[in-house]
């Protein structure tokens, strides 16, 4: 259902090759409700791949209604049921067209694109060109791809977007991302950016079960309500500066904002992890601080490695410890929209006189961070399942010898193992899988003549999205 840009972009070429008469295909459009004169407001359907238009007939009835008959309905038809910009264009104009037959007046100001998985991924720049109303994604976002696409926050039309807690197509870290990368001062009528509790993938169009989603836990009636009344407040808010549309997006704002918390919380924590494994590896007593010096290109990972921890003055009169910090971001050239996380790999950190503090505990503390950022949050849930309804993760220390360090604790279990020499550690990955119902972090440390250890630990905003993104579908595949 929902593919990858890479793959969106392989079905523009055969297309392109294989059909060459696109403007000719009967019934591009489908009217799921009534336009007429009386509509104020149409959307264009993009619907997903592999997604017949008929298939968002009761959304399309719930913004009817929703709108007491104002927004109206379409649905474009494309080839093979894949949305393509080959077809796009014209499905756009033929709307346009049918909306001055009708007589409303500035059409494109009064047609917003909605575009679902696939169909928000091949549509959003179809809706810039033509200059629309606005764009509204459904389980969907704009891809920041060498190509085509960019950040939301550039992008020139208001847009809502919208992606369940169940999503397994569109996960919600992406929702997380865009809504902490937003401009300061955005209004939420300028960029909307929604959670949905329990809706899945496929409870914007009619439920039905792919591969690769997870069950809903909310009702799919009551998630369209939902999805309808949040497109009409957008569509109304644009139209109504003082209209409570937009104190009803506030709402919706501030509670997707309290659902997304664990992603808050921990957003950017890998930046000062080594930082605070350093103070807990130094103790108290020494009465210094620590500050992080980040690496985060691959161009800069020479650096990292020439680089070495610094004591330094600091105004107060005190004494600071810089920590170089390499973060491992998995490359992605062509769209860096697709990293399935958003946290790097791992983080990489110098540290110095840690005789209070090891990796492995400093991972522990990392993994810990964490899971208190999901305790009573919905999003916690999954972890719940396996760690139980708190998510009390007590490990403890059970091996230690020249190889290796060992915590284990409920579900979970961390593993440091100490290298030869700078090369096993630069060539050793942070490994996080599943044996039975326990997971293993493994991770590498080294420690050089000079008694500078290096550590790679985890970042706890990995751990949260390991909890909310991959463990559901590990969770529902046992």
């Amino acid at each position: 259902m929902h593919q990858k840009t890479v793959f969106a972009a392989a079905v523009w070429t055969f297309l392109s090759l294989s059909s060459p008469v696109w403007g000719d295909v009967p019934a591009g459009l489908v009217e799921l409700t009534p336009v007429d004169a009386s509509i104020e407001n149409v959307l264009l359907i993009f619907p997903g791949g592999k997604v017949e238009p008929d298939a968002y007939q009761d959304l399309a009835t719930a913004v009817f209604r929703a709108s007491e008959g104002k927004v109206s309905v379409i649905a474009a038809k494309f080839s093979y049921n894949l949305p393509n910009p080959l077809q796009a264009p014209k499905r756009i104009t033929d709307t346009l067209k049918r909306l001055s037959d009708i007589g409303l007046k500035d059409g494109a100001k009064h047609l917003y694109l909605v575009g679902h998985s696939d169909g928000g991924i091949m549509g959003h720049a179809e809706a810039t060109k033509a200059e629309l109303g606005g764009l509204v994604l459904l389980g969907s976002y704009i891809p920041n791809a060498v190509i085509f696409g960019g950040q939301l926050r550039e992008y020139p039309l208001p847009t809502l977007m919208m992606i369940g807690e169940r999503d397994g197509h569109t996960p919600i870290n992406f929702l997380a991302r865009e809504l902490l990368h937003l401009k300061p001062g955005t209004k939420v009528w300028e960029k909307a950016v929604l959670f949905l509790p329990g809706a899945n993938h496929m409870q914007f169009a009619d439920g039905s079960a792919v591969a690769e989603d997870l069950p809903p836990t909310a009702d799919l009636a009551a998630t369209q309500q939902q999805v309808a009344q949040d497109i009409v407040d957008f569509i109304s808010s644009q139209q109504e500066p003082a209209s409570s549309a937009r104190n009803r997006l506030m709402e919706r704002l501030s509670a997707t904002k309290h659902a997304l918390l664990p992603f808050l919380s921990t957003w950017q924590s890998h930046e000062t992890v080594c930082a605070e494994a350093q103070t807990a590896g130094l103790g108290s007593e020494h009465g210094l601080s620590a500050v992080s010096k980040v690496y985060d290109r691959h161009t800069e990972f020479p650096l990292f490695l020439a680089s070495q921890p610094q004591l330094l003055s600091v105004s107060s009169g005190g004494s600071q410890i810089t920590v170089p910090t390499y973060l491992e971001n998995p490359p992605a050239p062509f769209d860096i929209s697709l990293n399935r996380y958003l946290a790097p790999q791992s983080v990489g950190c110098k540290l110095v006189e840690m005789s209070q503090q090891s990796c492995a505990a400093a991972n522990v503390a990392a993994i810990s961070k964490a899971l208190a950022a999901l305790r009573s949050n919905s999003l916690g849930s999954e972890a719940a399942k396996i760690l139980g309804q708190d998510l009390t993760w007590m490990p403890a220390q059970s091996s230690l010898d020249q190889s290796s360090e060992v915590w284990r604790g409920e579900a979970l279990t961390v593993t440091s193992r100490r290298v030869a020499n700078l090369a096993e550690w630069v060539g050793t990955p942070i490994s996080w899988l599943r044996e039975g119902n326990t997971w293993r972090l493994s991770t590498a440390e080294w420690t050089n003549n000079d008694g500078t250890r290096y550590c790679k630990i985890v970042s706890p905003l990995r751990i949260v999205e390991w909890a909310t993104v991959i463990l559901p579908k590990e969770l529902r595949d046992q």
